[in-house]
């Protein structure tokens, strides 16, 4: 609101204007709820970063200052658990940066602990004209489910494991009876509940 005043300073009106600040406040609220939320990193077009929020920080283990200006290169791993190669780093940040979008499982270094595993997106952010401006990582940390998902596969697999030696002593035990030798036993113990097994064929 402002006055309108004529040539000798008399006040003889006033001037309102009005601004629909609706989307604004909508894209305000959005990025709060990525800031409080989401893991959110930024990198120049060469892949160092530039900036971070804090839940990305937390995730790494690191801080601000320890990572300032470091390379993708050194902040990506492989499956392995090894720092990716430069031209792997280079590989995702030509793709993304010609347009394509990067969408899947990263892993990012945080020291001797295990990779942080991030569900998110590698994207390019581009100005009013078009141009490549930053790259934007944006994602849910996920390294406590996936890690639950590897426990569970790795004690499905033991079992199946267990199981696969629990029939095949039965069968080489029934085979021996099958042949009339009362005396068979299973000597080597069975794991878990499948000892009670053994015990009762013995």
């Amino acid at each position: 609101a402002s006055v309108i005043r004529d040539p000798q300073g008399v006040e003889v009106g006033y001037v309102m204007e009005w601004a629909d600040v609706t989307a604004s406040w909508q894209n305000a609220a959005v990025i709060q709820a990525i800031e409080s939320n989401q893991i959110k990193a930024e990198f120049d077009l060469n892949g160092t970063l530039v900036s971070a929020n804090a839940p990305f920080f937390a995730m790494i283990g690191s801080s601000p200052e320890a990572l300032k200006h470091k390379p993708l290169s050194e902040i990506l791993v492989n499956a392995g658990s090894q720092t990716a190669t430069g031209a792997e780093a280079s590989n995702i940040l030509r793709s993304v940066v010609q347009g394509e979008t990067y969408v899947g499982i990263l892993r990012l270094a945080r020291g001797s602990d295990d990779p942080a595993i991030i569900d998110g997106s590698l994207g390019c952010v581009k100005d009013h004209e078009g141009r490549p401006i930053r790259l934007l990582l944006l994602g849910k940390d996920v390294t406590r489910s996936e890690a639950e998902i590897a426990a569970a596969r790795k004690q499905r697999v033991e079992a199946e494991k267990q199981q696969s030696t629990v029939v095949e002593a039965l069968r080489q035990g029934l085979r021996r009876l099958n042949a009339g030798d009362l005396t068979a036993q299973i000597e080597e113990p069975f794991a878990g509940t499948y000892e009670d097994l053994r015990q009762d064929f013995n």
